[in-house]
């Protein structure tokens, strides 16, 4: 029992993990905000096209990966000369989540590359959408400090203010 065709759900899943991998390894890069939406955009249109074409095409997800990666070490590589220290600066970072999330990525690539046939594909294919959504919640940089986190403070002056004239009351929003 499929709420869809099966066509439509491969092409969701193929698209929306490979999706998920380029904007993770943009946001690792730390680009500025207009060239690093500029390319979500980009990267997710060639990829979609490239999904309809052909979906089971090693290209299709070695493509923007590698493309990604290039343009993290370019970055990281630029960020570490011009700061004369290695990027990210602290051993944590490295030891706590790259190495974790970049080891869970190769195992979920190499499951998928390898060990995937026909008799295991619902089990194998399972396990690597959990190790690669797991390596993207070690993978994705932590918040920036400089910026408050959303919280319900600043709704607390909103709402209506009744202001009483003579001859009717106005109802203003603020």
């Amino acid at each position: 029992m499929c709420i869809m065709d099966y066509d439509t759900l491969q092409f969701c899943d193929f698209f929306g993990s490979v999706v998920a991998i380029w904007v993770t390894i943009l946001c690792m890069a730390r680009l500025r905000k207009f060239i690093k939406y500029v390319l979500f955009m980009l990267g997710t249109l060639v990829i979609a096209m490239s999904m309809q074409l052909d979906r089971r095409g090693i290209w299709n997800m070695l493509g923007p990966c590698l493309f990604a990666l290039i343009l993290l070490v370019i970055a990281w590589t630029t960020r570490g000369v011009r700061r004369r220290r290695c990027y990210p600066p602290s051993w944590q970072r490295w030891v706590f989540f790259l190495l974790p999330g970049v080891a869970l990525a190769l195992t979920a690539i190499s499951v998928y590359v390898f060990a995937e046939t026909n008799a295991n594909y619902y089990y194998t294919h399972s396990l690597w959408h959990v190790m690669v959504a797991a390596s993207v919640a070690f993978l994705l940089p932590p918040r920036e400090r400089s910026k408050k986190s959303w919280e319900w403070s600043h709704l607390i002056d909103c709402g209506y203010k009744i202001c009483q004239e003579d001859r009717e009351e106005l109802y203003v929003v603020t």
